[in-house]
């Protein structure tokens, strides 16, 4: 059956170990599963190939992990961030980065476009464009509103299970992005706040809801404390 695990706000390696246990659980199991989870401090999440110092103009005052995951590096604070592990033979996992991509996203598209945000996936002849800030980069199925990035994603796959992690910006604290990432925070990104709604009516809760509706299944609650005390064996 279905698992949901609702972690909370924990720390960023062991958010990290999380994600990365669903993975191997996933070739287990073989059980489809949804985390929802936030941040206890603002981190710096840098994509697997990425080295800090290439990244970030400051770490100062905020905690850095790297993700298991390619891909641009997030500062997570105000958000709402998710993952789903699938199994190998589950009907999700034969399809190829781009459509599972897409279909592991598009509830999230529905779910913001009943707020009333012009809410969609990049066009494909939008030309790519690699960054240091994840937010201020470009790829075909990225998710945005009104032509701005507002969620970020990206994939690692393991004997034919996928694991796909995403960052919801609510808010953005202008001031630590400049100071984190300097010169390369770049542009061409938005947030809930920015969008003009109040963050306050988006949840954790309220994101895995969105997920039983549009693939219409029921997920169990998984016990949080055995989950996070298994992330951090």
């Amino acid at each position: 059956m279905p698992t949901l695990i609702q972690s909370g706000a924990l720390a960023g390696e062991t958010n990290m170990a999380l994600d990365a246990q669903m993975l191997e659980d996933a070739l287990l199991s073989g059980d489809l599963a949804l985390r929802t989870y936030a941040w206890a401090r603002p981190t710096l999440s840098l994509g697997y190939f990425q080295k800090l110092e290439e990244v970030a103009a400051s770490a100062e005052g905020v905690d850095v992990v790297r993700r298991f995951t390619g891909g641009g590096a997030i500062l997570h604070q105000h958000e709402l961030t998710y993952s789903i592990a699938v199994p190998p033979q589950h009907a999700l996992a034969k399809l190829d980065v781009m459509d599972s991509y897409l279909e592991l996203t598009r509830p999230l598209v529905f779910w913001l476009r009943g707020f009333g945000l012009q809410a969609g996936f990049r066009g494909g002849d939008e030309p790519a464009r690699k960054t240091a800030n994840c937010f201020a980069g470009a790829a075909c199925p990225d998710l945005v509103v009104g032509g701005k990035k507002i969620f970020g994603s990206a994939q690692r796959r393991k004997g034919g299970a996928i694991l796909q992690h995403g960052s919801l910006l609510l808010d953005i604290d202008d001031a630590l992005w400049r100071r984190v990432f300097g010169k390369q925070v770049g542009e061409g990104y938005t947030s809930i706040r920015g969008e003009g709604l109040d963050p306050g009516l988006f949840s954790l809760g309220g994101l895995a809801t969105a997920y039983q509706q549009a693939w219409r299944v029921p997920f169990q609650n998984a016990d949080r404390a055995q989950t996070v005390k298994s992330a951090a064996a």
